[in-house]
């Protein structure tokens, strides 16, 4: 038996391992995989490419490498080996980082969906593989497992079911149209920049591929929490989900969330308009910079629909 087949077999035995019971099943898992599956699947993964697994932990590194910024993009890196590297680096990663944040007030709910966090994950460690023998090696369904590479509209819908009722069910690629959502949402308020107003009177939004480059421009002037270029790639992976269906791995949702956090959370502001403790520092400039990004925006034949400086979600120092 090749060792990629010894790991799936008993990632396999350990999820079935609690009898029905998600709490076992998931915690037989993670501790399996801490004292061996982890050795196994860097082996086999070896084994299967003859290149390694990334050994850099390097947030950024792993960003770059592992999520596309576009269509374009993510056909450029299906067929490099540092895209499988990088994203064999990250699904180890988020085992691990499950592992450690463990609930503090478990209930059945919680441990299955632990349950089916980890089994998507394992089950896409296998996934990965069949994508390397796929676009890097045209060798087709190599390994024994399947996964639908795009979500299919009524899983979408689904998905939004089952996160406005509260229900444990696993959809880890509802929360990429919230994130995308999320993204642009911060960085609109953030200018207060909302829509345009055209000669006849109406409202049209102002596209944020205009709004991103404009920002881009002022880049060096404006403190973020996270590296703009890097929130500029996340929000066009995003939008490949979100034109697309392309779902690529479960691990990747985990990795965008954590990795864009600062970007969202309150953090210490001794200036600007709100001093504190505040939820807009992630996005820090200068009244000047400020305005500029504003300015630029506003078209030649109307108005801007602006947000008054005080309530956008940015701290402005003069």
């Amino acid at each position: 038996m090749r060792l990629i087949e010894q790991y799936q077999a008993e990632f396999s035995r350990q999820l079935a391992s609690g009898g029905g019971s998600h709490e076992i099943s998931t915690q037989n898992t993670l501790a399996w995989f801490a004292s061996k599956g982890k050795a196994m699947y860097e082996d086999a993964f070896a084994h299967e490419t003859q290149i390694l697994i990334n050994t850099t932990s390097v947030k950024t590194s792993l960003l770059e490498q592992g999520f596309p910024d576009g269509w374009s993009d993510y056909e450029r890196k299906a067929k490099n080996e540092t895209f499988y590297k990088a994203n064999a680096k990250i699904f180890l990663g988020q085992v691990e980082a499950l592992d450690a944040d463990s609930p503090s007030s478990p209930t059945p709910d919680s441990w299955q969906h632990r349950y089916e966090i980890i089994k998507s994950l394992l089950l896409g460690s296998i996934a990965l593989l069949n994508d390397w023998a796929s676009h890097t090696q045209q060798i087709d369904d190599v390994y024994n497992v399947w996964r639908a590479g795009v979500d299919h509209p009524s899983l979408i819908y689904r998905g939004a079911v089952a996160l406005s009722r509260g229900d444990a069910g696993h959809s880890p690629y509802a929360a990429v149209s919230l994130l995308r959502a999320a993204i642009e949402l911060r960085l609109r308020w953030a200018f207060g920049v909302l829509g345009r107003i055209e000669p006849n009177g109406g409202v049209a939004p102002i596209a944020m591929s205009t709004l991103l480059a404009e920002v881009s421009k002022q880049k060096n002037n404006i403190r973020f929490s996270v590296d703009f270029d890097h929130i500029c790639r996340l929000y066009g992976w995003c939008n490949i989900h979100m034109h697309a269906g392309l779902k690529l791995y479960e691990w990747l949702p985990l990795f965008a969330l954590d990795y864009l956090d600062p970007l969202f959370s309150a953090q210490p502001c001794t200036t600007g308009i709100r001093p504190g403790v505040s939820l807009h520092a992630g996005i820090r400039t200068t009244s000047v910079v400020f305005d500029a990004v504003r300015g630029a925006l506003e078209p030649s034949d109307g108005g801007v629909m602006l947000v008054r400086p005080e309530s956008c979600h940015i701290v402005i120092s003069e």
